[in-house]
């Protein structure tokens, strides 16, 4: 739906709606994608909980159902559900990830990593 909007957005030049933005493939490493995984308290009532499987990273917010992390380029996962929303992951100078990121409209929240969650081989969630 959002394309179609941005399309005719850019058509009709409707200033302020149009919103697109490419970005490009990027694939990340299974080692690097399980650095990222971990529980980040956002607030006392909100934790954002990162998994991988496979090749794929996931969240899932408190009380919330879970959404497939799209890579971009360096330490940076975005979805979109309605509104765009990204992520970064800071690492320390050992290459530990140790800070999460999360951008949506022009606000941000950040969270250090409370807990580490190993990935288990084989393991499937239920979508």
């Amino acid at each position: 739906m959002n394309e179609v909007i941005n399309s005719i957005a850019k058509v009709y030049a409707f200033n302020g709606l149009y919103n697109s933005r490419t970005l490009p493939h990027v694939v990340v490493a299974d080692s690097v994608l399980q650095s990222y995984a971990g529980e980040y308290h956002l607030t006392p009532r909100f934790t954002l909980t990162i998994t991988r499987e496979g090749s794929h990273l996931y969240g899932e917010g408190t009380g919330q159902l879970r959404f497939e992390l799209s890579p971009e380029p360096q330490n940076r996962f975005y979805f979109n559900i309605g509104s765009l929303i990204e992520l970064e992951f800071i690492k320390d100078e050992r290459g530990r990830t140790v800070k999460l990121v999360l951008y949506q409209g022009g606000a941000h929240e950040s969270s250090s990593k409370a807990r580490r969650i190993c990935h288990k081989p084989g393991f499937k969630h239920n979508t």
